[in-house]
């Protein structure tokens, strides 16, 4: 595969976007919040060093979105939050935890929530891993 590259390009980091994973929660402050599921939106933008996959043209040397999605999803549907700040921050911890990851954005949206005044409400928090 290597052969392919026409220049010698010194790659450190790559930047992966994965938007609008579609799962759902009980997340909110009201009770009917407390008795439904709602849909939510999950965007993440991550970077990461696949330096190895680069060399090796493997699967088992980059980050597999797949997987990185599939655990989101497993661990945020019917999981219960109050407030949109904390399932923000436990996606984030989530994407964080893979050790190839250096720093993540993750937004995460109710669309559904205000449908008759806005398309939808979402926040965005951003973390990075420190030496």
């Amino acid at each position: 595969m290597n052969n392919l590259l026409r220049h010698n390009i010194q790659a450190r980091t790559m930047l992966m976007h994965i938007e609008n994973i579609r799962t759902q929660a009980f997340i909110g402050i009201y009770d009917w919040e407390h008795k439904k599921t709602q849909p939510l939106l999950v965007s993440i933008r991550l970077e990461y060093n696949p330096e190895n996959a680069f060399t090796s043209d493997a699967i088992k040397d980059t980050m597999s979105y797949e997987k990185l999605i599939e655990k989101i999803v497993a661990k945020v549907e019917g999981a219960r939050f109050n407030l949109l700040e904390n399932m923000t921050r436990y996606v984030l911890s989530l994407v964080m935890d893979h050790p190839m990851v250096q720093w993540a954005e993750v937004t995460v949206a109710k669309p559904e929530i205000m449908a008759h005044l806005c398309d939808n409400v979402s926040l965005t928090l951003r973390g990075e891993k420190v030496c």
